[in-house]
């Protein structure tokens, strides 16, 4: 503190300390505060704020919009797929039934054709290609794009034909766009007498 002549304290004045500097000189300065008191360190954390509970209120508009308010399914893998055969083979028939068409209305294909075929969690898309013998030679320029084959043939047929489809299906598993895909080969008319059996074929 500050005296004023001896060792009377001045009012309100602030403690000063002496110090000496070079030479002797005498410096003076305000006194340090007093570092606070270290806070006792706590392992455990803070409790959590209390949560109210929901209203009955805010449950059936939950429900509600659950119910209700949902969105759209997830869209369904699609597949693209090519359908070749002879004419005759019975490929328009089957793609059809596959889509729960009526047999009456069955047309065969002479270009080609696409039908949309729900398959399990799948949606196939199979071109089918018309089997004459003037459309034959052109498949090669559908095949782009395919992710699988399917070859029917007519399991009653002559000899020459079956020979015939034999001759298509070889090409197609050696055509370079096709022969690294799944085929699938369907044996068509086993209702038939003159069906072949499989060892037969």
């Amino acid at each position: 503190m500050v005296t004023r002549g001896g060792n009377a304290p001045v009012p309100g004045a602030a403690v000063l300390r002496a110090a000496a500097g070079p030479g002797g000189s005498v410096r003076a300065g305000t006194a340090p505060e007093p570092a606070p008191p270290p806070v006792p360190h706590s392992r455990c954390p803070p409790p959590a704020p209390a949560r109210a509970e929901p209203s009955p209120q805010y449950m059936d508009y939950l429900c509600f919009r659950g119910l209700c308010c949902k969105g759209p399914p997830p869209p369904r893998a699609e597949y693209d797929l090519v359908c070749i055969g002879l004419t005759g083979s019975g490929k328009t028939s089957l793609l059809s039934r596959l889509c729960s068409e009526s047999p009456e209305n069955v047309v065969s294909t002479t270009g080609f054709s696409i039908k949309a075929v729900p398959f399990q969690n799948a949606i196939l898309n199979v071109k089918e290609l018309g089997g004459a013998d003037n459309i034959r030679k052109y498949w090669s320029r559908y095949y782009q794009g395919s992710q699988g084959v399917i070859f029917v043939l007519d399991s009653a047929s002559s000899e020459d034909d079956l020979e015939t489809a034999r001759n298509e299906l070889h090409s197609a598993l050696q055509h370079p766009q096709l022969c690294t895909l799944p085929f699938l080969i369907l044996a068509n008319h086993q209702d038939k007498p003159a069906a072949r059996s499989v060892q037969e074929k």
